[in-house]
């Protein structure tokens, strides 16, 4: 199934949270296939944990306006990749779901675990690297 169906069917159904703090992510794998995984707000590569190659999926493609993927970080289904989106990495940042989570169907997958706490400094590098981001994107469109 198409990754634009597969996120359809996910906001269609409204199957978007779970009670464990998980939601349904996705990515497109070509070839007309989609994996979908339950998975953490702001998990891009949907390996159940939130680490700084979510928080570059997101910085890649921060600012699209439409068209967003789970993979690209528009991880509240909006089509956009904002700040709402960042806030939700940034909540779940070292965060992980339980041990083997991507790769044991034996897995617990309301099993989320905290890995260590983000800083607020390195909130506070979040914040400033999404300000950035905008801005270069402002100034790259004469805004």
């Amino acid at each position: 199934m198409a990754a634009a169906t597969v996120r359809g069917e996910i906001i269609g159904h409204q199957i978007i949270t779970s009670s464990g703090g998980g939601v349904l992510g996705y990515r497109d794998l070509g070839n007309g296939q989609t994996e979908v995984r339950f998975t953490l707000p702001g998990d891009a590569a949907l390996d159940g944990t939130v680490d700084v190659g979510d928080l570059g999926a997101l910085a890649t493609a921060y600012g699209a306006t439409a068209g967003g993927a789970w993979s690209q970080g528009d991880f509240n289904y909006d089509g956009k990749v904002d700040v709402g989106d960042l806030g939700a990495l940034a909540s779940h940042y070292g965060q992980s779901l339980g041990a083997n989570s991507g790769n044991s169907s034996a897995a617990d997958p309301m099993a989320i675990t905290a890995a260590a706490v983000p800083e607020p400094t390195s909130l506070a590098m979040l914040a400033m690297t999404a300000t950035s981001l905008t801005l270069r994107r402002w100034r790259r469109h004469g805004r």
